[in-house]
């Protein structure tokens, strides 16, 4: 955990090297109450760091408004800058419209923290539409697939589970080239090792 010791040839370059130790903050200790009571920019970097989908947005709708309006009034503007690329990183990562996170960004620089609420609802809606049009593609990759014999569960729930259209794509053109599920399984794992060329 410290800076130093982490460096090559320490002992030689001693005395040039800064002194620190990382401190590990372990966020499952901290429910939203308690980072909402700290009512600072490093808390609500914790509470954004805790989402993990589009869902979780909603457990925001329980944090007072008060909070966000605080930080919004007291923040610098560098520490708004640093939240808005935070959670425009958070918003890409869950397939969220580029021009969509440039005006949440952009908001949220504004001291509009208002609108932290108002695109929930919008965000869950094309999260939906993301995982169907998957689901729709992951389908018809089984449907190719049917013709060629009884389908593995396990490898049902391989394909169901994608949420990658690139990959489902790519899956949809082996098996409707694939002479066998065998060799389409074969395929599939090429290309998560990197080991397909085409």
């Amino acid at each position: 955990m410290n800076f130093r010791e982490k460096v090559f040839l320490n002992d030689a370059l001693n005395e040039f090297i800064p002194d620190f130790s990382y401190l590990v903050v372990p966020l499952s200790k901290y429910s939203d109450q308690d980072l909402v009571e700290k009512g600072d920019e490093l808390s609500l970097i914790m509470l954004v760091d805790k989402l993990k989908s589009t869902a979780d947005f909603q457990n925001l709708k329980e944090i007072p408004g008060n909070y966000f309006e605080n930080i919004g009034k007291n923040s610098p503007e560098s520490v708004l800058k640093l939240i808005g690329k935070i959670i425009s990183v958070l918003l890409l990562k869950l397939n969220i419209p580029k021009e969509e996170v440039a005006d949440f960004t952009d908001q949220i620089e504004r001291r509009n923290f208002a609108m932290l609420f108002e695109n929930f609802e919008a965000y869950d809606v094309q999260e939906t539409r993301r995982i169907s049009k998957a689901e729709g593609k992951a389908e018809s990759v089984l449907e190719l697939l049917e013709d060629l014999g009884e389908i593995p569960e396990e490898l049902k729930k391989k394909i169901m589970s994608q949420r990658d259209m690139e990959t489902l794509k790519k899956w949809h053109k082996m098996a409707a080239r694939a002479e066998s599920l065998g060799k389409f399984e074969q395929a599939i794992e090429e290309l998560a090792t990197g080991k397909d060329t085409k």
